[in-house]
């Protein structure tokens, strides 16, 4: 059996130019982020030695309104929280424990009431985004 002069290389060629949109899929697929929201039911955390020491106005969902009251607190140990409050629904909390590197979930979160229904229902880390719930825009 015979090949025609540079066959095997010609077809090596092709084999890669058909894999190539393939790979750029991969990579565009693996370099999107990812968000890694917990659902379920969480309870508020306690506030027992907490006290606030900052009320001010954000941006819940990046609009260029303010319409999120935002109250930060603080305890003896330097652990600080939030809670976001829109329409007078609060719709947010975060625990940010000082003595950590922020990676454990259960130390270190931001609890949202995604249907505000009064209950919160994901749990997020501290790094990742969160916005202001369509039922409050």
């Amino acid at each position: 059996m015979t090949t025609e002069p540079g066959g095997e290389a010609r077809r090596a060629a092709v084999l890669r130019g058909a894999s190539l949109p393939l790979l750029i899929v991969v990579l565009l697929l693996s370099a999107a982020p990812s968000i890694a929201v917990e659902t379920g039911l969480f309870t508020a955390p306690e506030m027992e030695g907490f006290v606030k020491i900052q009320e001010l106005d954000g941006d819940g969902n990046d609009d260029g309104v303010k319409e999120t009251r935002i109250r930060r607190f603080r305890n003896v140990n330097g652990d600080r929280m939030f809670t976001m409050t829109a329409k007078d629904q609060l719709w947010a909390w975060s625990v940010d424990a000082v003595d950590d590197d922020d990676s454990q979930i259960n130390r270190n979160y931001v609890l949202r009431d995604s249907d505000c229904d009064g209950r919160f229902d994901e749990r997020y880390r501290l790094d990742e985004g969160f916005n202001l719930p369509a039922c409050l825009e």
